[in-house]
């Protein structure tokens, strides 16, 4: 065996060192500055820690959640690294004038858009409409011909 394996959900802090056929079990840690020596196992919901690393305590189930959380938002966190770092200088260029343009944006501008975003209405015409469905609901006459 020539390498270490560290599975999902496992946390190694930084400066620590694997050994060669140690395994780092789902939802276990070893801590900052360890030194887990070759052929070691860290159990499943154990913390190790030291130079050599050895058994410290178990992990909480809250621990154990904030693991998963925590993976979950390195993930995301470097799909959004690698949006950005995959663009050209163009278009990294482009997305800053559209950030300087939103930024110089009107206050009332930025809440429409929002409002938009959200499926509100925003303009008089959706007003009509919106205005015309009710009075036909509450009459309980059926036309609509609106034009928009």
């Amino acid at each position: 065996m020539d390498a270490c394996t560290i599975e999902d959900n496992s946390f190694v802090g930084m400066g620590a060192s694997v050994g060669r056929g140690a395994r780092i079990e789902p939802f276990s840690v070893v801590s900052a500055g360890a030194v887990v020596p070759a052929g070691t196992t860290v159990p499943s919901g154990q913390i190790f820690a030291g130079a050599p690393a050895r058994y410290l305590r178990d992990l909480t189930q809250e621990e154990k959640h904030l693991m998963t959380e925590h993976k979950l938002e390195m993930q995301q966190m470097s799909q959004i690294y690698e949006e950005h770092t995959s663009k050209n200088f163009r278009e990294q260029l482009n997305h800053r004038d559209e950030l300087d343009k939103y930024h110089l944006q009107d206050v009332q501008d930025k809440f429409e858009d929002m409002l938009g975003e959200m499926g509100m209405p925003t303009t008089h015409e959706d007003f009509e409409y919106i205005e015309h469905r009710i009075y036909h609901d509450y009459t309980g006459q059926v036309e609509f011909n609106v034009d928009m």
